[in-house]
This record gives C-alpha cells, sequence and structure tokens, in this order.
C-alpha cells in the first residue's frame, strides 16, 4: 500500500493529476457552534469547529452535520431565497478519487483525515483539502462533462 500525506490541493494535483469538477446537490442550513468547540466524528477523522470562527452544515438530505470556516462558507454557498436559512452551494467542487491499494492522511483545516479508495480527497476553494466519502460522492454531486469542465 503506498501511502500519501496532503496539507494542500497542490500536494493532491503533484500525486494524482487535475481534480474532476462537479456540482453539488442538494440544500443546507446552518447553525453556530455548540460551546467554545464543537467535535464531529465521522468514519475517518474527527473535526473540530470553533465558536466565531466556523459553522456548522446541517445537510437537509439528513446525512451528518460538520463544521466549515464562516469565510469559506459564505463564499461558496448562496441562500436560495433572502431569509429562507437555506442555502445551495455556487462554487463547483474539486474532487479527486483515491486509488486502489492507496492510504491518505488528509490535513483539512478542521482535523486530520485517514482515507483509502474508493473514497475521495475534496480540494476547497483556498486550496485547504477534505475526505468525502464516495456515498457522499456518489450521491451529492453531479460530474461536469470534460468539455464543460475545461
Amino acid at each position: 500500500m503506498t501511502m500519501y500525506t496532503f496539507a494542500s490541493g497542490d500536494d493532491v494535483v503533484r500525486v494524482y493529476g487535475a481534480p474532476q469538477l462537479a456540482r453539488r446537490k442538494g440544500w443546507v442550513t446552518i447553525r453556530p457552534i455548540e460551546g467554545a468547540t464543537e467535535t464531529f466524528v465521522t468514519n475517518t477523522s474527527t473535526l473540530v469547529g470553533q465558536k466565531g470562527v466556523d459553522l456548522v452544515i446541517v445537510p437537509m438530505d439528513g446525512s451528518a452535520p460538520y463544521p466549515c470556516k464562516e469565510e469559506i462558507f459564505y463564499h461558496s454557498w448562496c441562500e436560495t431565497e433572502p431569509g429562507s436559512g437555506q442555502y445551495w452551494r455556487n462554487s463547483l467542487s474539486k474532487v479527486v478519487p483515491v486509488p486502489e491499494g492507496d492510504e491518505v492522511v488528509v490535513h483539512s483545516l478542521e482535523g486530520e483525515a485517514r482515507i483509502r479508495h474508493p473514497d475521495f480527497i475534496a480540494i476547497g476553494i483556498h486550496g485547504e483539502v477534505y475526505a468525502i466519502s464516495a456515498a457522499k460522492v456518489n450521491s451529492n454531486f453531479e460530474f461536469l462533462p470534460q468539455e464543460e469542465a475545461a
């Protein structure tokens, strides 16, 4: 098994090449961090959100909530209608599949995650990296045709 550690999207691209572009389906709501910090445990990581720095994204499909930097959220998501409290992702997602046989550690802004095939590495708007499960990608992302992505 080949092991990689990535702290930025540039690191990912150097090893795996250009990411695939996709539109995110589904809407989310948001809420503040409860307490000074709030911990979110996933199957690959433990993420920590900080009050005044992060928001909690709550997917409306019932999947698990997760922390996101406020500045990144408001740059990447738009309210569906003013005052609705429901948001859709207005920026394209960049994702890279983890090849079979590789194990990857990503250092996200909210914590470290360890992932393997068939999961993905997401590259954020500032080049930050995140782990994202294949199940979430398959149910929540619509890949762009190559000619649209170019």
